[in-house]
This record gives C-alpha cells, structure tokens and sequence, in this order.
C-alpha cells in the first residue's frame, strides 16, 4: 500500500492487486483509494488517470457538503452544517445525509452518461500527458477507442466523438 496525496493535503490510498479490475483496466479508482495492477506498477501514467478522478471525488464531495450545507441553513432550525466536515465528508446524525455526499460522485458517475464521459475524458487527458510525443497519437486513438466502447455509453459518445475531446 502506498498513499498519495491530490491538492497536496487529502490522501488517496494506493493498493497493488488484480482484485476488482475488469480485463481491460490497468486500475480503478474508489473515491479515496485506489487498485492498481501490479504490472501497471511503475506507470506514472496510469497513476494519474486515477489521481485526477480521485480529484474528481473529492471536489464532488466537496460540492455534496457544501450543498447540503446551503439545504441544511435553508430547511433546518440548525444553523449552518448538522455535523462536522472533515476531508470533505460530512459526518452527520443523519445517516442518510452522509451517504448522500459521500456517493453524490457515484451517483453522477453511474447515473449521467455525460457526466461520465466527462470525467473520464478529463482522465485520460491526464494519462496523455504523461507519454513521450511520439506515444501520444497512437495512446489518443487507443483511449477514445475505450471511451466509446468500455463505459456503457450511449451511441452519440464515439470513438471519433472521443478523438476530437482529448
């Protein structure tokens, strides 16, 4: 195990294992941690595919709390938050509430088509960027390539849809 920090302070923890990766993925990212395969190891590209959607986590769950902040000032008799907030997770007598945030990133990851292509596109420009320029053509094809046909998009995302946004 191995922990890695986004915006310098919050802590995304990193394990090495096949466990939960489909075939084709070389990780995948869980809010906070991470699974990376352990021949993916050493690619810092890879790395920071998952890195900017633990980013990505953590400003929608940071979104979420700073929503149910505004909800909660409006509709409560309690001012400001229920709970305290601490990493960007609202810790609430509300068990419902607390869900809420926490999964207010999956909820949009696995609800939205447009959101989900949006944020793995953001991914994989991350990726790119970290390949030699002579990689970079051929990397770009093969991800727009697993854009289109990997994450149970509707038909209007293609593969040439992919190409043009990364």
């Amino acid at each position: 195990m191995k922990i890695k920090f986004v915006f310098k302070i919050l802590p995304v923890l990193v394990f090495y294992s096949d466990f939960l990766l489909k075939t084709w993925m070389g990780a995948r990212s869980f809010g906070f941690f991470m699974i990376i395969r352990p021949t993916a190891r050493s690619s810092d590209a890879i790395m920071a595919h998952e890195l900017e959607h633990s980013r990505q986590y953590y400003l929608c769950t940071t979104t979420g709390v700073i929503l149910l902040a505004i909800f909660g000032f409006i509709f409560s008799h309690e001012p400001l938050l229920y709970g305290l907030v601490i990493f960007g997770f609202i810790f609430s007598h509300e068990p419902l509430l607390y869900g809420l945030v926490i999964g207010f990133f999956p909820l949009l990851y696995l609800t939205i088509p447009r959101f989900r292509y949006d944020m793995e596109v953001a991914a994989y420009k991350e990726q790119l960027r970290r390949y030699e320029p002579a990689q970079r053509e051929a990397m770009k094809n093969h991800f727009a390539n697993i854009i289109a046909t990997k994450y149970k998009l509707p038909a209007k995302y293609t593969k040439e849809r992919a190409y043009g946004d990364l």
